[in-house]
Formats: structure tokens, C-alpha cells, sequence
């Protein structure tokens, strides 16, 4: 962002930086429905909730950049990308287990 003209770098920084707190809103994003959901869900909702804390964890190997196990090769972008895929796993079980 350093070689980018100025009003450029500033919008690239404003989008990187929203998008983090957006990011942690989405693991989030159900917990006005846990009162409903409780009632016949208990597991859908144990599904949900275990989403809702990989994607936080997930969040703050990308917020820290840590760990760094082997640079170049496997640093905190990958534990980023396994957990938030564990995350959207364990949110698509529970839709599925709710639609079907």
C-alpha cells in the first residue's frame, strides 16, 4: 500500500480494517435466534455456537498474524483459512439438520 497513490492506499486500509470487524459479525449473526432455536435445536445451536467460536479464533490468527510455524510455508493465514472453514462446516451442519 506504500507504492499506491495516496487516495488509494487509504481506501485499500479502510476496506482491510472493516472487513475484520464484518468478518467476526458473521460467526454472530444468530445469536438473536438462540431463544428460538434452543426450544428444539439444542445441537443445531451447539453447531452454531461452535461456528460462531472458530470464526472468532480464525479472526484473531488474522488479526495477530500468529503463529508463524514455518514461514513461507505455513504461517497464521492457513490456521485462518482451516479454521474458518471449520467454522462453515459446522454452520452448513446446522442448517442441514435443519432442513432436512
Amino acid at each position: 500500500m506504500l507504492a499506491m497513490p495516496s487516495n488509494v492506499g487509504t481506501k485499500v486500509l479502510v476496506i482491510v480494517w472493516t472487513g475484520v470487524p464484518l468478518y467476526l459479525m458473521l460467526g454472530y449473526v444468530a445469536v438473536p435466534f438462540v431463544e428460538t432455536l434452543l426450544i428444539g435445536a439444542g445441537f443445531v445451536v451447539a453447531l452454531l455456537v461452535a461456528g460462531a467460536v472458530l470464526y472468532n479464533i480464525s479472526a484473531v490468527f488474522y488479526g495477530v498474524r500468529w503463529p508463524n510455524l514455518w514461514p513461507n510455508t505455513f504461517t497464521h493465514h492457513e490456521f485462518f483459512h482451516g479454521f474458518t472453514a471449520a467454522a462453515a462446516s459446522c454452520h452448513f451442519a446446522a442448517v442441514w439438520l435443519v432442513v432436512t
